[in-house]
């Protein structure tokens, strides 16, 4: 159950941007009892879990708004370019420029 609510709580901007230490506030647990329930109930290290609800976010905005890849990446909290483009690509398979004009496709 205390998995569950930090999940939820974990889809909040502020908390997700703050990463692991958030995750830690939020569930009262210690990093490497979150590592191990993250990795035995999401199949994901903790890590994973943040960059892909990072990541889910992103590409809603990508959807949903006309802001920048770049102001994107930084308001989910993505301290690099180079890094968002590349977990970007390797969850959805294209670029972000690429998953936006798909979607005025759609």
């Amino acid at each position: 159950k205390w998995l569950a609510e930090t999940a939820v709580q974990m889809n909040n901007p502020a908390n997700f941007i703050e990463g692991i230490s958030a995750m830690e506030r939020i569930s009262g647990k210690s990093y490497s009892y979150l590592e191990k329930n993250t990795k035995l109930y999401f199949n994901q290290t903790v890590t994973e879990y943040i960059n892909d609800i990072k990541l889910n976010t992103a590409a809603n905005l990508l959807k949903h708004t006309n802001l920048s890849v770049i102001d994107i990446s930084a308001e989910c909290g993505f301290a690099s370019i180079n890094y968002f483009h590349k977990c970007f690509k390797k969850k959805f398979g294209v670029t972000p420029k690429k998953l936006r004009q798909a979607s005025f496709i759609e």
